[in-house]
């Protein structure tokens, strides 16, 4: 992969999502209807849920279209603060010369983070989830249509993961990463083990912090390898960029087994 082959900004696609969420023309696209659950068995090569209500058509809708165009589609999943978006910001300002980036922003209730992203000049698309908070698989193919992301390029879907939002939905996502950072403690994958148990890497964040913060980052690793034994882990810091190589390494290595 290289870097996007054409402007993003100067494109009528980003006329229509600047500032704006999918599906605008009929109101925001808000996460309720909906109800179903997800299951994937580390190794396995689809995400498929458990329930037939209506996710699961869109998210092998979506699957096929990222197969169909060699994209790369990756879920992040994090709390609110975790640093999903600096690290995106980070990561596409790194990449940009060698991976064309495009992105669905998960915005509850403003833009703020999705006019970050576009400082970066990738493509970008703001879902408004409300108070819903967790995305779907048909509001990602409603965005898709609005973003068209290039070909042979990265997709991250930055997704919120919260307490209130235990639920994580197939999106016809190929990746699925965690973002876990020091100041949410010890525990959590004990306590919302879901979304480590559905993921193919962890980034532990703000590694900065841990000078003052009471956490014993052994302890964490172990329980969340009770949780799922075969997840790599990778402390990283986006303001002191540690860590930071071995992330661009494993988007760089997925880049190019897709494109194989």
């Amino acid at each position: 992969m290289s870097g996007c082959h054409s402007k993003w900004e100067n494109s009528p696609e980003h006329e229509k999502s600047c500032g704006r969420c999918a599906n605008c023309a009929n109101g925001h696209v808000h996460a309720h209807d909906q109800n179903t659950e997800r299951n994937k068995h580390p190794g396995s090569e689809s995400r498929s849920s458990v329930s037939s209500d209506g996710n699961e058509i869109p998210a092998a809708r979506n699957r096929f279209y990222f197969e169909s165009k060699n994209i790369v589609a990756i879920n992040l999943l994090g709390a609110s603060g975790a640093g999903k978006t600096s690290l995106l910001e980070n990561t596409i300002t790194a990449l940009s010369g060698e991976i064309c980036f495009s992105v669905i922003e998960t915005d509850r209730h403003s833009n703020y983070d999705t006019k970050r992203i576009e400082e970066t000049e990738a493509r970008v698309i703001s879902l408004r989830t409300g108070d819903g908070c967790q995305l779907f698989s048909q509001m990602i193919n409603d965005a898709l249509k609005i973003l068209k992301p290039e070909n042979n390029s990265v997709l991250f879907i930055e997704n919120l993961a919260a307490p209130l939002c235990p639920t994580l939905h197939d999106v016809g996502e190929q990746k699925r990463v965690v973002i876990l950072s020091v100041t949410e403690g010890e525990e959590k994958p004990l306590v919302y083990p879901e979304m480590y148990k559905t993921a193919d890497l962890c980034l532990i964040s703000k590694s900065d912090l841990l000078p003052y913060v009471d956490i014993d980052l052994e302890y964490l690793k172990a329980n969340i390898r009770k949780v799922n034994n075969d997840l790599r882990c990778i402390i990283l810091s986006c303001r002191l960029n540690e860590g930071m190589n071995e992330w661009y390494d494993w988007i760089r290595a997925i880049s190019k087994m897709k494109k194989k």
